[in-house]
């Protein structure tokens, strides 16, 4: 298979075969300086004739997905063109912002296995390339601690100041006590992420959304919750309503961390409920065959999922 990456540096051909020697996957990329773009990325996946009928037998839980994926991201202007047949949403907040990949996590998103994996890392890809990194490099990338104060009062309350990543583990295990001191003072040197700052998908774009898609505009329900649990912010976001169709058919969006599922992801809600979601909802008389909408988001700082395909999330 084939994957192209377009950016403002050029593209990227990703290639992707497997050694018939080696019988292991294979990567290979080539970078263009041609067909730049001017802002953002252009993805572009090649599909192989040979599974065209996958392809089109797939077509309405894709663009359902497409769409679903609109409802999740306010700032999302999207175009879908499937052989021909053309469909556009256009954003409710084109300037909406949510937590990004690039932004500093908070070491109060971790616990202390979490943070030992990462230092693990960091020390691994020192042996490789042939560097050591130091504690106040690793400080300094965490939300909160960029300033050279907050860097110095966490070396100087784990006595660091010196020292390098490598020296946070022995021969062939981690220094847990080192680890698990050096977290807390950073967790004690900074504030815990409100809520809020994850970003919120709010109650106007859902409504805009749900009524776009039939729903009656006087049944539309919304409701929030944002917490914070042992450090880790949470943002629920609840939307429901009755189509004005009532031969229509429930339709579900459900999404974490402003990702559309290719599955309910809420199969498990946790040790106080015995049922998923969807057991939930036809409790409530919205089964299957009725004509509702309803959309269930989950922001979280940490989401741990059961499976490979990230299609079911553990709920604590």
């Amino acid at each position: 298979g084939r994957i192209d990456i377009t950016t403002k540096e050029g593209r990227h051909e990703i290639v992707f075969s497997t050694d018939p020697i080696r019988q292991e996957p294979t990567i290979r990329r080539t970078i263009l300086a041609t067909n730049k773009v001017k802002s953002g990325t252009v993805i572009t996946i090649h599909w192989p004739h040979s599974a065209s009928d996958i392809l089109v037998r797939a077509k309405g839980r894709f663009l359902q997905l497409a769409s679903d994926i609109t409802f999740l991201n306010p700032h999302l202007n999207l175009t879908v063109n499937w052989f021909g047949w053309e469909t556009e949403v256009t954003a409710t907040k084109p300037n909406w912002k949510k937590w990004g990949p690039s932004d500093p996590t908070s070491p109060h998103w971790y616990t202390q296995g979490d943070f030992e994996r990462l230092v693990a890392a960091y020390i691994d890809y020192g042996r490789a390339h042939g560097t050591d990194r130091h504690v106040r490099d690793l400080i300094k990338e965490f939300r909160g601690l960029s300033g050279s104060k907050k860097q110095k009062s966490v070396l100087d309350v784990t006595g660091m100041g010196r020292i390098k990543l490598s020296s946070l583990a022995t021969h062939d295990s981690m220094d847990h006590a080192a680890v698990a001191n050096l977290l807390k003072a950073m967790q004690d040197a900074s504030k815990p992420v409100k809520p809020s700052a994850l970003g919120i998908i709010g109650k106007d774009h859902l409504r805009q959304r749900f009524v776009e898609s039939g729903i009656d505009d006087k049944t539309f329900t919304y409701k929030k919750i944002m917490a914070v649990d042992n450090g880790i912010p949470v943002v629920i976001e609840a939307a429901f309503g009755l189509l004005k169709d009532e031969a229509g058919r429930r339709r579900i969006i459900t999404g974490v961390n402003w990702s559309g599922s290719l599955a309910d992801p809420f199969r498990s809600l946790g040790e106080s409920y015995r049922d998923g979601l969807t057991a939930m909802l036809e409790k409530q008389m919205a089964g299957n065959s009725e004509p509702i909408m309803f959309a269930l988001h989950l922001a979280c700082a940490r989401v741990r999922f059961t499976d490979r395909g990230k299609s079911n999330i553990t709920i604590d």
